[in-house]
């Protein structure tokens, strides 16, 4: 209730005091009684209002309010002291000495409550700047007014006479002078305080100048605009609490907006004006006002030369900002080598002949899984200053891709010098690195391709197609692209091109190989693997196409597929033995993509089949602690999961208690090396056994004959699959409850 009637009672008050200066109009015989009123009124009731916002506020704000406060009050004083004889006389009642005194006290709290608003700049520029600016406007309003009122009233009544009359405007110029250069410095949706204040002097410049004119003019009608003025500017002053104070990080004085910061000229414009006029006319000007124009002209030549100084130093700013941004650009913020972009742009330069050699480190992915990433870091940086050590010889740009990959543009050399160079950053790469008293050890792998007229963009693609050949035959080498890593890649971007249509197509087929219990010679499930009926090429195995899937980005979609036809598959064996069992063998792409355990559970719930019927393989190669999550989410649904190739990478005995995962499938190459290698038959034996103590599902694979077969149930694992128990074949073909025999 009394918020709603708050609006109200401010618009009553201003109501109440738009009748009273309108009164002032009507029945001016009247005037000194009705001004004596309003005056004491508003200044007491200001003072009132100032000292309350004090008390309330803390710190900036109650400083700044009871130095208003303290200049109302005064004001307030002197009124009070006039009005009542005003009141009684009917006429308006000179001021004496102290009253006087006590209205120049109320301007000269005004100008501190002005300058306690925002803070001077911090430097000695933007001090001086502000100094120039307050001169300029105090010096072009001093030159106005003496040019249109005093200079006229002094020759009028005479100098003594006038010595407060002329005092009050002159002080009213400089506070007002003041207020336009802190308001030019404040921004604009923080100035309502600061125009408040502002606008109320102006105010009472603009009165005492209509009072001065009434008197030099002999017409007495002007002053009741004069005194109509006086109400007006104390009511100003008196609602300034209303308007919120600027924060402290934006109290800082500087030029806000172009708006403000024009404003000490506009009385510089006006100056000119009133001066121009009577030259032109053949008047000359006296001493005061050519003062005041001397003045102004040293003051406006100094704050130019300033900002011209500020503009220089803000342009040598501005081109070392950009110089340092265009750095930063093309560069790599961890080794200061060029980035990509900075490669390609002497990509799109290389002539023809350039090589580039791309380079990416073996055995990183360790370092930052034993050392941590800072370690990881700080072998990239060693790395990296070997590297530019190498090729700076030979005027060749090093520059980082990302990750633990780089790229060397040789210009020129030829083949042979990069064949040269390529054995040599070899070299550099796999020398031991010491890191925080640990030494790591990585190798390297590189492509290289020799650029054509008119084709430097291609050489990115073939030499990282070169790349992943060079790793593909083992690693620690380099490949150089020729002919048939072309072909290859042709080949590639067409697989890339018919995958696509190959899903909507029906091209994909899945075949099962049998999983067999070695005990009972049982087969208890299957392992699924992924065909393609190429209409070209005919049938192809997974590994042919999935390389181009993951380029295409088409793994997810062809697992989610895998996913559903599987289980579909499943429901149909199950009907004859309830006990069947399939495995998936799912990329570490869909596992990544956050949908498989949702897809695994629609198709469950879709064929009515048992979570626990189901196993999804993973590749060993894959993180096994950035897919825990997903891993998890699948197994907390009945899903088992499966480490494929299990006996390679990171998977060793050691790791098995921490592996979250339900079972192992063991990788074939244990089965190759049990016949001449008595520790690698230990060594089978050890993980069967571990794997069991631990409650994990062991599988082997890759069995091709009787004697692995019977090998493997003497020493304790439960299933195989392989050869021996069967071909690949498709789901109609699949031998459900039958019992092999293959001693």
């Amino acid at each position: 209730m009394q918020s709603s009637r708050r609006p109200l009672v401010q618009n009553g008050v201003w109501l109440l005091c738009l009748a009273a200066l309108t009164s002032l109009q009507i029945v001016p015989a009247q005037a000194p009684r009705l001004h004596a009123v309003m005056m004491m009124l508003v200044t007491v009731g200001g003072t009132v209002f100032h000292v309350v916002r004090a008390v309330r506020l803390r710190g900036h704000a109650r400083r700044v309010w009871s130095l208003t406060a303290a200049g109302l009050a005064c004001w307030a004083y002197a009124e009070v002291a006039v009005g009542i004889d005003s009141l009684r006389t009917g006429v308006t009642v000179e001021r004496d000495l102290p009253t006087n005194l006590l209205n120049m006290m109320a301007l000269v709290f005004a100008v501190a409550a002005m300058l306690a608003i925002p803070t001077a700049p911090g430097s000695a520029a933007g001090r001086l700047r502000m100094l120039l600016d307050g001169l300029i406007a105090a010096s072009a309003l001093f030159g106005v007014v003496w040019v249109l009122v005093l200079k006229p009233m002094i020759k009028i009544v005479g100098e003594t006479t006038a010595i407060w009359d002329i005092t009050y405007p002159v002080a009213a110029i400089a506070v007002l002078a003041v207020g336009v250069v802190l308001m030019a410095g404040t921004r604009r949706r923080d100035a309502g305080a600061m125009v408040a204040l502002t606008g109320g002097v102006l105010v009472v410049t603009v009165a005492l100048l209509i009072e001065l004119t009434s008197e030099i003019t002999l017409r007495p009608d002007l002053m009741t605009w004069a005194l109509d003025g006086y109400i007006l500017a104390a009511g100003l002053i008196a609602v300034a609490p209303r308007f919120a104070l600027p924060r402290r990080e934006h109290r800082e004085w500087r030029p806000a907006s172009t708006a403000f910061g024009v404003l000490p000229y506009l009385p510089m414009a006006l100056y000119l004006l009133v001066c121009l006029v009577p030259t032109f006319a053949g008047q000359d000007l006296d001493r005061p006002a050519v003062w005041a124009g001397t003045v102004l002209v040293c003051a406006v030549l100094a704050r130019q030369f300033l900002t011209i100084r500020r503009n220089i130093a803000l342009s040598r700013d501005l081109a070392e900002e950009r110089a340092r941004f265009a750095y930063e650009a093309a560069h790599d913020p961890l080794t200061g080598l060029p980035n990509r972009a900075q490669l390609n742009e002497e990509l799109d330069r290389a002539p023809a002949g350039a090589v580039l050699l791309m380079i990416d480190l073996d055995g990183f992915k360790a370092v930052n899984d034993t050392l941590g990433h800072a370690a990881g870091d700080q072998l990239l940086v060693v790395i990296a200053d070997r590297l530019n050590t190498v090729v700076a010889p030979h005027g060749a740009l090093c520059a980082r891709l990302g990750g633990d990959e780089f790229a060397v543009l040789l210009h020129y050399g030829g083949l042979e010098g990069a064949r040269d160079l390529a054995r040599t950053l070899l070299e550099q790469c796999a020398a031991p690195v010491p890191l925080d008293g640990r030494i790591a050890t990585v190798r390297a792998s590189i492509g290289i391709a020799v650029a054509g007229a008119g084709r430097p963009a291609a050489l990115l693609r073939e030499a990282d197609l070169a790349l992943y050949e060079a790793k593909h035959r083992g690693k620690g080498q380099f490949r150089v692209f020729d002919q048939h890593l072309s072909a290859a890649a042709e080949e590639q971007r067409r697989l890339e091109a018919e995958l696509g249509a190959a899903l909507a197509g029906g091209q994909f087929a899945l075949a099962y190989q049998p999983v067999v219990d070695l005990a009972t010679g049982r087969t208890t499930g299957v392992e699924q693997l992924l065909r393609w009926h190429h209409p070209r090429l005919g049938v192809l195995g997974a590994e042919a196409f999935l390389p181009a899937a993951a380029d295409a980005g088409l793994l997810p979609e062809i697992d989610r597929w895998v996913v559903d036809a599987g289980v579909a598959d499943l429901a149909r064996w199950r009907a004859a033995d309830p006990d069947f069992q399939i495995s998936l063998h799912l990329s570490s792409r869909y596992l990544s993509c956050g949908t498989v355990a949702d897809d695994l559970r629609q198709a469950l719930a879709v064929h009515r089949q048992p979570a626990t019927s189901v196993y999804v393989r993973i590749g060993d190669g894959s993180d096994l602690a950035e897919l825990a999550p997903v891993l998890a989410e699948v197994r907390a649904i009945g899903v088992r999961v499966v480490l494929d190739r299990f006996g390679v990478g990171h998977s060793a005995v050691a790791h098995l208690r921490d592996l979250e995962v339900d079972g192992i499938k063991l990788h074939p190459a244990f089965l190759r090396e049990v016949a001449t290698s008595p520790e690698s038959a230990d060594l089978l034996g050890a993980v069967i056994a571990r794997a069991a103590s631990l409650g994990l599902a062991c599988v082997a694979g890759g069995v091709t004959s009787a004697a692995d077969a019977e090998h493997l149930r003497r020493i304790g694992c439960r299933a195989a699959h392989g050869s021996l128990f069967g071909e690949p074949v498709p789901a109609g073909r699949v031998p459900v409850q039958d019992q092999i025999t293959y001693a």
